[in-house]
């Protein structure tokens, strides 16, 4: 992916132990540890809208998709230091139309979704909140607050090589401080940790919550395209 001019003298960091599909119960990068005590859980529902009156062939429904995932930060002596609980939504309307044999079904994402809220409680306590701009070119902004610090989520959609700017993907996140980018994560593929060298102790620690929160959203995800 991208990564910004801020991030020009970062070195990026691999994720170990991630599986690019699905989720798993243990990775790590830098110098933080990841675990995972309990598998996601993943639910959804379907509900008809009979508003407006529609034609009889038509039917018109909202549909719900949750996942929701408890991870753990741990201390480099494997103690469990920040817990988070977070949870992803997706919500589609979508319109069916049968004709004769043949059944049309449109889908249609709806504003504001997908989306993900996390709660952070340990040493760092906190909330993250993200959602979609736009659902078309899977841009996404957001913010998170960790012991009173504020920070700025955008996702970054475009890759290195391109001269410019056209969304390709979701392909990692950049996490901002006061304006000014302090690192990135890469969440396609196993995924890469860049952190700013001018990011002070406390700084690098809030940042391992929110790229790891971020890292196991984009997981989240992949579970409920499947």
């Amino acid at each position: 992916m991208k990564v910004a001019p801020d991030l020009a003298t970062a070195t990026p960091t691999p994720v170990t132990g991630r599986s690019p599909e699905g989720w798993t119960r243990e990775f790590q990068f830098a110098n933080s540890r990841v675990r995972l005590p309990q598998s996601p859980l993943v639910w959804n529902a379907t509900s008809s809208i009979s508003m407006p009156p529609l034609p009889s062939n038509t039917e018109l429904h909202v549909a719900l998709d949750r996942a929701s995932v408890q991870f753990e930060l741990l201390s480099a002596s494997q103690a469990v230091v920040t817990t988070a609980n977070c949870l992803a939504q997706g919500r589609f309307a979508g319109v069916t139309e049968t004709r004769g044999r043949v059944t049309d079904t449109t889908d249609i994402n709806l504003p504001g979704f997908p989306r993900v809220n996390c709660d952070f409680v340990g040493t760092q306590k906190g909330t993250l909140s993200l959602r979609v701009t736009d659902y078309v070119s899977q841009r996404d902004a957001g913010d998170a607050e960790l012991n009173g610090h504020p920070w700025t989520i955008r996702s970054v959609n475009s890759l290195q090589s391109q001269s410019g700017g056209f969304p390709i993907a979701r392909l990692g996140y950049e996490i901002l401080a006061e304006g000014k980018v302090l690192a990135a994560v890469e969440t396609w593929n196993v995924g890469k940790v860049w952190i700013s060298p001018t990011a002070g102790a406390t700084q690098q620690e809030e940042i391992s919550v929110i790229a790891a929160a971020l890292l196991q959203y984009t997981s989240l995800l992949g579970m409920q395209d499947t």
